[in-house]
Order: C-alpha cells, then structure tokens, then sequence
C-alpha cells in the first residue's frame, strides 16, 4: 500500500493513511461515550461467542479505485467479510439491543482507504494517476483475527485504541 501512497505523494489533495493507520472498518457500534463498562463487557463476550468458529480467510486487495473522499482498495472475495460484519451485528444486537444495530448492511462494500482528500481534487488528474496504478496486481492480506477497538479522528487520519482481540480458530 505505501507503494500508492508514493505514486500519490506529490498531490497536496491527498493525505495519505499512515501505515499504522490503514485498517478495513467492518461495523461501527456507537461513540465511546454512549457505552458504559458493562455493555462493553457484554459485547466483547457476544463478538467472541460469535466468531468462535470462523477461520482466517485471505482477501486480495486491489485494483486502486477514487470516491469523493480519497483513494482505496477494494478487496475480494466479500463474502468472508460480509459473514464476519454479520457475526458481529449479531453480538452487537445480542449484547446491546437489536436497536443498536444500525440499518446500513446494503452500502457496505469491503475496502482499505490509501489517502483521504483534503480538498476537492481535479477528476481528470485523479483519474489519470489512477489510471496506471490500477494495472498492478492485487495484495493477498490475510486475515487471521478482528479488533474491537474505540475509534477516533485525528487530523486527517483515524486513530484507535485496540478494546478487544478476537483470533480467528485455525
């Protein structure tokens, strides 16, 4: 991924995502705030339940692609992540209420943001830099674990802190 970034670095609309910041966003809950101990608890204790036997799986990441907002990867197959994302609204639906399960499971699509815009970019630029770095190879990423983690903005990126590790069963 930070090969994109450096094909990418001479445009100031784009801020690139830190390598400790990359990440793929499967299901959000609520803000930190709005969560006491005691359904945090709960929670981690359904997403365990819940993924107790998904095994780890491999996406390919790629080809690059733009939206309004920045630069990503797309990654395939969906079904693994979509299996995954449904697990965890089931817990989050056992262990806090089915109305804390947001309705938003159609618009999901799998992917890995590279930048993220600052500033409204020229299409025709965007599109011709894309252009040749959609001609690589997708990355294989394997996935062996899920995070819950509290989330936050920071500047131009996103920032966490890991609340939960859930390995995957091998």
């Amino acid at each position: 991924m930070a090969g994109f970034q450096r094909e990418l670095a001479d445009l100031d609309y784009l801020d690139p995502v830190p390598v400790d910041g990359l990440h793929m966003t499967v299901q959000g809950v609520a803000f930190a705030d709005e969560m006491p101990p005691d359904q945090v608890a709960a929670l981690r204790k359904a997403a365990d339940e819940q993924c107790a036997d998904i095994e780890p799986f491999t996406l390919a990441v790629g080809p690059i692609a733009a939206y309004p907002g920045g630069t990503f990867l797309r990654a395939a197959p969906w079904a693994p992540v979509a299996e995954l994302r449904e697990r965890l609204r089931t817990a989050i639906g056992t262990a806090l209420g089915p109305d804390r399960v947001s309705d938003e499971p159609a618009r999901f699509k799998p992917h890995i943001s590279v930048t993220y815009c600052n500033a409204t970019p020229p299409a025709t630029e965007v599109i011709g830099r894309l252009t040749s770095l959609r001609q690589r190879p997708p990355i294989s990423l394997p996935v062996a674990s899920v995070d819950l983690l509290e989330l936050r903005r920071d500047g131009h990126a996103y920032r966490w802190d890991i609340r939960h590790h859930i390995n995957l069963t091998t």
